[in-house]
């Protein structure tokens, strides 16, 4: 079974990334969020921190990071880097 990814286990993720990639603590706290939506259809989320973004595209459970260019910095899998969890009946 195939358990989507809650965005606020998404957001702490890119947090981490972004840390990771040299943003400041007190930087995170600007972080901007944004839900994206197409043809009245959900399709994921963008993250913003100074020169930083990151999409999170839900369909493939992929987040993508980009510096200011739009240099492709990383990516991770979703469904490989966060534990599923099984809601109780």
């Amino acid at each position: 079974m195939r358990v989507e990814p809650q965005s606020r286990e998404v957001r702490g993720l890119v947090v981490e990334v972004f840390r990771d990639f040299g943003v400041p603590a007190a930087s995170l706290f600007d972080l901007e969020e944004d839900v994206v939506i197409g043809g009245g259809k959900y399709h994921g989320r963008t993250y913003r921190v100074d020169d930083l973004t990151a999409r999170w595209l839900a369909a493939s459970g992929v987040v993508e990071f980009y510096d200011a260019d739009g240099r492709l910095l990383a990516s991770v899998n979703l469904f490989e880097e966060l534990a599923p969890q099984l809601m109780a009946a």
